[in-house]
């Protein structure tokens, strides 16, 4: 399994999106793996601190986005 898969799977088996016969075959090689369970934690560690980071855009990209939604919809003025 090449890193882009690998990374993929770990996404989906996080996110509960696997098939069950998935599931199991990839729990089967996330224990037989320590490397992919280094890999696992480290993305359930990454993923938890971005549900607890407030992203709030800069007033500049707010500003840009509504100025380009104005001038595609001027009724939007």
């Amino acid at each position: 399994m090449n890193f882009d898969s690998t990374h993929h799977d770990l996404l989906r088996y996080y996110y509960n999106e696997m098939t069950k016969r998935e599931k199991t075959l990839f729990e089967l090689q996330l224990k037989q793996s320590p490397e992919l369970q280094l890999q696992y934690q480290k993305m359930c560690l990454a993923l938890k601190q971005l549900d607890t980071t407030d992203l709030v855009p800069s007033k500049t990209s707010v500003d840009i986005i509504m100025g380009h939604a104005q001038a595609q919809h001027p009724e939007l003025q």
